[in-house]
């Protein structure tokens, strides 16, 4: 994803648009632009370069119950172990805030 900004602004928000380039592609769920190579290469980058905007896997039960409940999910007939849930980082959240300040920043 690409916004027109100057070439500092640019430079100064590359991680953030590294890590918002993953976050966008792990929320994408058309078929169409799956490319597990290309989810792969974006997860490998994260690690090496981000590890604090790593999404949190393996959550204990206790802290996938307070998330659904925050979520207003009740799994009914189900494990908390057999649901897949992560947590995001604080780092992921500034991540937002500084793509959307960057895009609206740039439409001004």
């Amino acid at each position: 994803m690409k916004f027109p900004a100057c070439d500092d602004g640019n430079q100064s928000t590359r991680p953030y648009d590294d890590m918002f380039g993953f976050y966008a592609l792990a929320v994408d769920f058309d078929d169409d632009d799956l490319n597990a190579e290309t989810l792969n290469k974006r997860i490998q980058s994260l690690l090496n370069n981000y590890p604090d905007a790593v999404p949190i896997e393996n959550l204990p039960a206790n802290e996938k119950n307070r998330k659904l409940k925050l979520m207003g999910i009740a799994p009914v007939g189900q494990f908390l172990n057999d649901i897949d849930i992560v947590s995001v980082p604080q780092a992921s959240k500034i991540v937002m805030y500084v793509t959307t300040r960057k895009l609206a920043c740039a439409l001004s």
